[in-house]
């Protein structure tokens, strides 16, 4: 059974797959959560799916929710 979109409970953890960490992942309404996020430099560029896991390990993705691009050069 899954949790219906926009009920997050205290305690969701969060997912965006390999090559990014996620530090933490907040609590701020039953319909926002924030993440904060390290990309690594070897993080494969391309769409991701984002994967919030309730407590009670039930889980909702949202395919392609979130992007990896080229950081642009330094100048």
């Amino acid at each position: 059974m899954r949790r219906p979109a926009g009920n997050f409970p205290e305690r969701a953890t969060c997912s965006f797959g390999a090559g990014i960490t996620v530090n933490s992942c907040t609590f701020n309404s039953a319909t926002q959560l924030t993440a904060n996020i390290t990309i690594s430099s070897t993080a494969t560029v391309g769409t991701r799916n984002v994967t919030v896991t309730n407590p009670d390990n039930q889980s909702s993705t949202l395919p392609n929710g979130f992007s990896v691009t080229v950081p642009p050069p330094f100048r």
